[in-house]
């Protein structure tokens, strides 16, 4: 066994550790990799001591939940689904604090069906890499007292990854559950019913299981959405069934036209200016 073996192996050890301190612990489920791993881990340390919460949108079935539902199921895991407030009403008008709000508001939602279940802990999936981006929601996360074990556990994306991969979970080649911050501000003098809008629906994207989203508002009156996500999350975006239901959204939302950045999703930095 190598070097980098037996720190992983440590690692994952530590992380159970930490798990089993909890002795009973509801795992805010997206179905990314991050919060699958977690969920297969709780659920072999604590047994049934786990379940998992999912977040769905009020109008739609996320894509990816049937995929969480037989990753539950084959763990024996119970799996409670908690229906999101209307967008409109939970997340931020700026563009700096809006992840914040967003992620006050679906995990207060999520505390309080972990509590309605018997669970005083509630967990979610974010990693050590996370911390290398000034995230707002991670400051969301600490506020609520939610727990995050793999960042406890001092284990990278990479980690998660090649963990997920040896204990056979198959998201493991998927991307992370939880959204950048690094989100470009909006301009200051775009309409509030449009910044709304935006906001809206990145939240309605992330409940339909796209960690990483952006949605900017790109002509003058507003008309045309751009949906920025993962490159490795794009087939998805653009299955049929997922491209309709997502289109008529965010024409609900006031956007006339919706287009697909094709070149993925990037950190606010890393953008290039128009």
């Amino acid at each position: 066994m190598g070097a980098y073996d037996l720190t992983l192996q440590e690692k994952l050890d530590d992380l159970k550790r930490y798990i089993q301190s909890l002795g009973s612990v509801a795992v805010a489920f997206s179905g990314g990799v991050d919060s699958a791993l977690l969920v297969k881990v709780a659920s072999e340390t604590l047994g049934g001591n786990t379940i998992a919460i999912t977040a769905r949108p009020p109008d739609a079935e996320a894509p990816g939940q049937e995929e969480a539902r037989r990753h539950c199921k084959d763990l024996g895991v119970p799996h409670v689904f908690v229906l999101l407030d209307e967008p409109e009403a939970t997340c931020a008008m700026s563009a700096e604090e809006r992840c914040y709000d967003c992620k006050s508001a679906l995990f207060s939602q999520m505390k309080c069906v972990a509590n309605a279940q018997g669970f005083t802990f509630l967990a979610e999936g974010s990693n050590l890499s996370d911390l290398e981006r000034n995230r707002q929601g991670l400051r969301a996360l600490s506020q609520l007292g939610v727990k995050s074990p793999l960042r406890h556990a001092r284990l990278d994306r990479r980690e998660v990854r090649e963990l997920s991969r040896r204990l056979g979970i198959p998201t493991w080649e998927r991307s992370s559950s939880l959204c950048e911050t690094q989100v470009a501000p909006r301009p200051r003098d775009r309409d509030r019913a449009l910044a709304t809008g935006a906001s809206a629906a990145e939240a309605y994207l992330r409940a339909l299981g796209f960690g990483c989203v952006r949605v900017s508002p790109q002509d003058a009156g507003g008309a045309l959405a751009r949906i920025e996500v993962p490159e490795e999350d794009l087939p998805r975006l653009l299955e049929s069934k997922t491209r309709a239901a997502i289109e008529k959204r965010l024409r609900e939302l006031g956007f006339e036209r919706v287009a697909c950045d094709l070149g993925g999703y990037r950190a606010a930095e890393a953008r290039a200016e128009p």
